[in-house]
């Protein structure tokens, strides 16, 4: 347990997750206003052809690649509580040409609102996993057929910048444990995310880290081993329209354990809606 908060804690900088405050698109901590939510349609490009090894030393692994298409959607049942759900679709290439595409992983949540005050709101949030079909599939960085559940603990904050230019700083924190069932370690979720809203608001500058962190206990009928994930994502977005913003970034894995590592750039859409 020791070795796990020392890891938190030295990657404490990188901490991030969720988007924020004011009047556009609030999610992470945040919930949803009653009878409105977002839409967030996400592809990306993630190719792969190095691994860490259980001591967290680098090695060259076969080259694999991986197109994933995302869409997020969370709705405001009452002002307090949002539910949503998160559904991949992958199409996957591993050396030597070796290839599937199906729909992965499928995540429902509900969001509770326990504070708010000003800018800084804390809630709470429970999640389910279930496994696609695709789930199987030899990917780096997950892919084990078996039901996720999880518990999150998030607080999100923030101010303003300027009152002549109405620009915002947020922070967006979570702390989360995924029991993974039938074997796999069971994981801590340490994320945030932390950024400027500038233009107006119309340009958000973010950058985002995901950090797993595997809690080690045995992983049983020769289930993959358990693995630490540190993840990095610089990205802007840019909202076109009230209602309508267009994001880009890449994504770095830059530390882990037992895991395929690699990079990701990505294009999002962004749609409010109710």
């Amino acid at each position: 347990m020791k070795k796990v908060f020392n890891k938190i804690w030295k990657n404490s900088l990188f901490l991030t997750i969720g988007f924020l405050v004011s009047e556009q698109s609030l999610a992470g901590a945040w919930t949803q206003p009653q009878g409105e939510g977002i839409f967030i349609g996400r592809a990306e490009w993630y190719v792969s052809t190095r691994s860490y090894d259980k001591e967290g030393d680098l090695f060259v692994s076969p080259r694999h690649r991986e197109l994933k298409i995302n869409p997020y959607v969370e709705y405001g049942i009452t002002d307090n509580f949002t539910i949503g759900t998160n559904i991949f679709y992958l199409d996957i290439t591993n050396t030597p040409g070796k290839g599937a595409s199906d729909f992965g992983d499928i995540e429902v949540f509900g969001r509770y609102r326990l504070w708010e005050k000003e800018y800084s709101v804390l809630s709470v949030q429970g999640l389910f996993k279930y496994p696609g079909p695709a789930s199987g599939f030899a990917v780096p960085n997950n892919g084990d057929r078996q039901v996720d559940i999880e518990g999150n603990i998030l607080f999100g904050t923030g101010g303003r910048l300027s009152t002549v230019h109405d620009d915002f700083w947020f922070l967006d924190t979570r702390l989360g444990y995924r029991k993974r069932f039938n074997g796999p370690a069971d994981e801590i979720r340490a994320d945030a995310l932390a950024g400027f809203k500038m233009n107006e608001q119309k340009t958000w500058w973010m950058v985002k880290s995901e950090n797993i962190i595997g809690m080690h206990n045995p992983s049983p009928n020769g289930n993959p081993p358990n693995y630490d994930l540190y993840t990095i994502e610089p990205s802007v977005l840019y909202w076109i329209r009230p209602i309508v913003g267009l994001q880009a970034g890449i994504r770095y894995d830059y530390f882990g354990r037992n895991v395929g590592v690699g990079t990701a750039p990505f294009v999002a859409v962004w749609v409010n809606f109710n």
